[in-house]
């Protein structure tokens, strides 16, 4: 679960989308806005990076509530779901810029694969957690 929290914040330092043409008038989206030439451009592009925020604190408070395995499954859906939600948002915002420019040809950035590295991490973690309470619950029949 610590490597969802590390994922989710490396995603906010790195791009998600560049466009491939000049220094001078290059279009770059990060988590938290775009920015075309150093100017940023208005809109909704901070919504993958508050979603990235919330995903990495949920990620935290899962790990500290190891006492309790059914709420750590819980809070791995709503992870799963913002994680998802952040990805989702993230592509959604790239296709809206690349019609603002339709001959821009751009790549998808590093920044677009840590919460997809974060949503195996979470799906082996709640297979794990669901695999511990089993083996509890097998235990507690035997006495």
């Amino acid at each position: 679960m610590i490597a969802i929290v590390i994922c989710m914040t490396l995603m906010n330092f790195f791009p998600v989308w560049t466009e491939n043409g000049s220094d001078t008038s290059r279009l770059v989206m990060t988590t938290f806005g775009a920015t075309r030439g150093g100017e940023a451009i208005a809109g909704w592009y901070f919504i993958p990076g508050i979603l990235a925020v919330l995903s990495a604190l949920v990620a935290l408070w899962e790990v500290f509530s190891y006492k309790n395995r059914l709420t750590q499954v819980k809070l791995g859906a709503l992870n799963a779901l913002l994680m998802t939600g952040a990805v989702v948002s993230c592509i959604y915002f790239i296709y809206q810029l690349e019609e603002m420019d339709p001959e821009a040809m751009g790549s998808y950035g590093i920044g677009l694969g840590f919460p997809m590295i974060a949503l195996v991490c979470n799906l082996l973690a709640n297979r794990f957690i669901r695999r511990d309470e089993r083996l509890v619950r097998s235990v507690d029949r035997i006495r």
